[in-house]
């Protein structure tokens, strides 16, 4: 991949404003793939130009998908994600139902879940 400045530094507050499981799944995605484009120093085309790469990798976070966000990361970043004590909750996080509705509190575990995933990126490399 041929490397360009990036734009702007990595940043993952839009997690805060998820309003549902379904909303924090898709800003999970965007925040992985923001955090490795930075990581990288390419930009999105860069990307999209790799042969591994294709729509929604960022979202396969479980190790039997054929193309996934763990083996990319380590791959190209020599990042390994299932190291990461928070990783295992992010997958929970992919896996749970989008309808936002996992308890009769779900607001304040949706609160609870977002806090968790910022934990995640703040321990990444």
């Amino acid at each position: 991949m041929t490397k360009v400045a990036a734009k702007a530094p990595f940043n993952s507050t839009s997690l805060a404003d998820a309003n549902s499981i379904s909303d924090l799944k898709q800003r999970i995605e965007i925040t992985l793939e923001s955090y490795f484009l930075y990581r990288l120093g390419i930009d999105k085309d860069t990307l999209m130009r790799d042969p591994y790469y294709e729509p929604g990798l960022f979202r396969q976070l479980l190790p039997w998908s054929p193309k996934n966000a763990i083996v990319f990361f380590k791959n190209q970043l020599q990042i390994d994600l299932t190291e990461n004590p928070i990783f295992s909750k992010l997958q929970e996080i992919i896996l749970a139902p989008d309808d936002g509705k996992m308890c009769s509190c779900w607001k304040t575990h949706l609160k609870n879940e977002i806090y968790l995933v910022q934990y995640f990126f703040e321990l990444l490399p």
